[in-house]
Order: structure tokens, then C-alpha cells, then sequence
């Protein structure tokens, strides 16, 4: 484990980097918590067909923030992906299954 602090919007939070291991996919992935909160994205996991493209330009920047260890811009685009995901099921782009397979890939539940 490595502590750190981390500045985003003008906040200060003291993280935690940790590697874990997918035991299903064997792939190392990074971890950052953030007071409770952390990035974390399961590539194995594939991003759903029949997304709107805004919805996957939204993931393609989480997927960014993550990579580049960017929890200020994971932090804002987060929600917005979450609510663009909801409203997808709402108008039937995709399938209540392939929302919680979403909520995985971004360990959200």
C-alpha cells in the first residue's frame, strides 16, 4: 500500500493505491480509495452494446481517468455515467442485466 495525497477540484484527500487481483480474468487492476470512495475498473468486463454514443464517450473518459489516475475527472463524470446508464434502461437500450454487469465493471455494487 502506498498513501499519498491527492488534490482535485481544490480538495484535498488522502488516498490509498493497492493492487488486486480478478481471479477470474487474472489481470492485476489498481485500485484508488478515496475516504471511502475509489476508481476501479474491470476490464474484463465489457462495455454493453447498444449504448447511445454519449453514453460511451462518458465511459471512454472514465475509462481515461482511471488509467491516468485522475480521480477529479473519474469523480465528476462518475454520476453522470451512472444517471446516462439508468435512463438507458428507462428507454430500453439496454437491459436491467447489462446495467448491474455495468455496475461491476466499475465496482459500484
Amino acid at each position: 500500500m502506498q498513501k499519498c495525497v491527492v488534490y482535485a477540484a481544490g480538495l484535498k484527500f488522502v488516498s490509498q493505491f493497492c493492487l488486486t487481483h480478478n481471479y477470474t480474468g487474472g489481470i492485476l487492476q489498481r485500485k484508488m480509495i478515496v475516504g471511502g470512495e475509489g476508481m476501479y475498473v474491470d476490464y474484463s468486463i465489457p462495455v454493453c452494446d447498444g449504448l447511445p454514443d454519449v453514453v460511451k464517450e462518458e465511459i471512454a473518459i472514465l475509462d481515461k481517468a482511471y488509467k491516468e489516475d485522475d480521480i477529479g475527472t473519474y469523480m465528476l463524470h462518475e454520476d453522470s455515467v451512472d444517471t446516462y446508464l439508468k435512463s438507458c434502461i428507462e428507454a430500453r437500450f439496454i437491459s436491467e442485466a447489462q446495467y448491474f454487469q455495468m455496475c461491476r465493471r466499475f465496482g459500484w455494487r
